[in-house]
């Protein structure tokens, strides 16, 4: 993915963080005064193409970058619907998803994929949402992704067995899309 910027002549100083960033830049000092074209020059070598027009002149800045890979998030629970739901929601806002309809498959999803975290289902066929929880938390390869419990019980109820089995935040379904947001990008 190519990024393009145009800069004024007057704006030297946007200029130069931009290309201090660059790989091929050359550390030496960056002047503010402008006494013509070799400073410019020399502050654009290595890492732009420039191109002039006029009295004023207009540089195109070309910058090859790579965009972080998405973050992935494991989703664990039961129902078709509320991972439907879930994949369709997190996949419009940029998140990779995997799903696991029960423990079991979350387990074993979580120390292959190693996702960035993990949504859980407290009720689950095969286990408890607990159990899963603290499976994963006791395996060294897993340890450290964040597990959000998803449930419609009470929170009260599930808040202390749930922070000893290793879940680090609670959601209640239905769960709210802005403050699912808020929570991954607070726990990722």
């Amino acid at each position: 993915m190519a990024t393009k910027a145009s800069f004024r002549r007057l704006q030297h100083a946007d200029l130069w963080h931009f290309c201090s960033n660059c790989e091929n830049w050359p550390n030496s000092g960056y002047e503010e005064k402008d006494n013509g074209d070799p400073p410019l020059d020399r502050l654009c070598s290595g890492c732009v193409e420039k191109q002039r027009e006029g009295k004023c002149q207009w540089f195109t800045v070309t910058r090859t970058t790579t965009p972080p890979p998405p973050k992935k998030i494991l989703i664990i629970e039961d129902h078709p619907n509320v991972r439907r739901v879930l994949t369709i929601t997190l996949g419009h806002l940029g998140y990779e998803t995997l799903q696991a309809a029960d423990g079991c498959t979350g387990i074993k999803m979580s120390l292959a994929e190693n996702p960035d975290l993990i949504l859980l289902d407290i009720s689950l066929p095969d286990s408890s949402g607990f159990e899963t929880a603290r499976t994963i938390k006791e395996n060294p390869k897993t340890n450290q992704i964040p597990i959000v419990a998803c449930s419609g019980w009470n929170r009260e109820e599930i808040v202390t067995q749930g922070l000893e089995s290793g879940i680090v935040e609670f959601l209640a379904k239905p769960i709210s899309p802005e403050v699912l947001v808020e929570v991954i990008k607070r726990l990722t």
